[in-house]
């Protein structure tokens, strides 16, 4: 994946320039600075975040090891781009969160194509009907991934299994419509995957009532105040 993205910067990336690579094996680092035509190599991270001609890093290390190196290349002051996943762990993610704030630096987590003209005017809308008691653990799940905008809807309803039956004084009655909180997102394409494994998880208990999620097309979108529109305006 490394020398994938090498490549990519060197040869198809006119505005960067590549002047160090990294890699814990000393001769495949060497052998691919040869070879792609990079000013240094290194067998360390720190030895690379050393280097004061690196204003950017690209992380593309193993998945368990990106937390650490972000919080490595923010106390260095280096912006970064991390392949996802961000982290392996909720404590991981908020951590190497928290350095970047404090740091000030840049992060974007590579979601590949995202920048693609086909991929960028893709936009869906996902609406998840959830247990009210369930919100806060599904805002705070998107949260974690980058999702902070949202529309809630208090509403009631039922599925398949018509209801639900209460007792009340010796006599049993069926509510028709039980209360449930309606969650809104729109979307780029790209990001619904993630946003409804989020919703999912955070969610489920496993039991009849819930929720359902659907997934709509968006084909546009403006932003009132800004007249932006398509993805710029979500």
């Amino acid at each position: 994946m490394g020398r994938h993205h090498a490549e990519n910067l060197r040869r198809l990336v006119p505005e960067a320039r590549l002047v160090a690579i990294a890699d814990v094996a000393h001769d495949r680092a060497r052998q691919t600075a040869e070879e792609l035509e990079i000013e240094r190599y290194f067998s360390s991270i720190e030895e690379m975040l050393a280097c004061k001609e690196i204003d950017a890093l690209l992380i593309a290390v193993p998945d368990k090891f990106h937390a650490r190196v972000i919080e490595a290349a923010a106390a260095a002051g280096k912006d970064m781009l991390c392949e996802k996943p961000l982290a392996i762990n909720r404590a991981d993610a908020q951590q190497a969160l928290k350095a970047v704030a404090k740091a000030g630096v840049r992060l974007q987590v590579g979601f590949m194509r995202r920048y693609d003209p086909a991929y960028a005017a893709a936009m869906k809308r996902i609406e998840a009907i959830i247990r009210p008691g369930k919100l806060d653990e599904v805002k705070e799940a998107l949260a974690d991934i980058g999702v902070l905008g949202m529309t809630i809807t208090e509403v009631k309803g039922f599925g398949r299994t018509g209801g639900r039956k209460e007792v009340y004084r010796g006599s049993a009655y069926v509510i028709d419509f039980v209360p449930k909180v309606k969650i809104e997102i729109v979307a780029a394409d790209a990001l619904v995957a993630p946003i409804l494994d989020a919703i999912e998880r955070a969610a489920k208990t496993a039991k009849i009532g819930d929720g359902k999620i659907f997934v709509y097309d968006v084909p546009h979108a403006v932003r009132i105040r800004t007249g932006e529109s398509g993805e710029h305006a979500i």
